[in-house]
């Protein structure tokens, strides 16, 4: 996928997101990444959309730490990254949840804050030991 991006989306549980500039990343490696495709034909249409769409297990994102970003050291409940150029979807990557999470809050999630940076951790490795 070699395009421009221009801001990402982070989203949270409850359909909330943040709009987050280039500019205000630092770093941000998705990773562990698989890859489905779903299909619900549960009205029985002759022709029906197949969903296609990428989960990463892991994560390690850097944001500067400003006032309308708090919502990310809030809450543990990111639920994926939108890559976007303009109002263009450039990619989606859904972020998986540890199986001991509840429904708001992901265990794997941790976020600490670093001077004047904000670090995002997902890490589910421990869901394959």
């Amino acid at each position: 996928m070699d395009k421009s991006v221009d801001n990402i989306h982070i989203v949270f549980e409850n359909c909330e997101y943040i709009e987050v500039p280039c500019s205000d990343f630092r770093y941000i490696n998705l990773y562990d990444i698989t890859e489905s495709i779903c299909m619900n034909n549960l009205l029985l249409r002759e022709k029906e959309n197949a969903h296609y769409f990428r989960t990463a297990k892991r994560a390690k994102v850097v944001i500067v730490d400003k006032p309308e970003y708090q919502r990310v050291k809030q809450y543990s409940d990111i639920t994926h990254f939108q890559l976007r150029s303009g109002n263009t979807e450039l990619d989606y990557v859904g972020i998986r949840w540890s199986d001991d999470s509840s429904d708001w809050s992901n265990k794997g999630q941790v976020v600490t804050t670093i001077g004047d940076e904000i670090h995002i951790d997902i890490n589910l490795e421990q869901d394959d030991e």
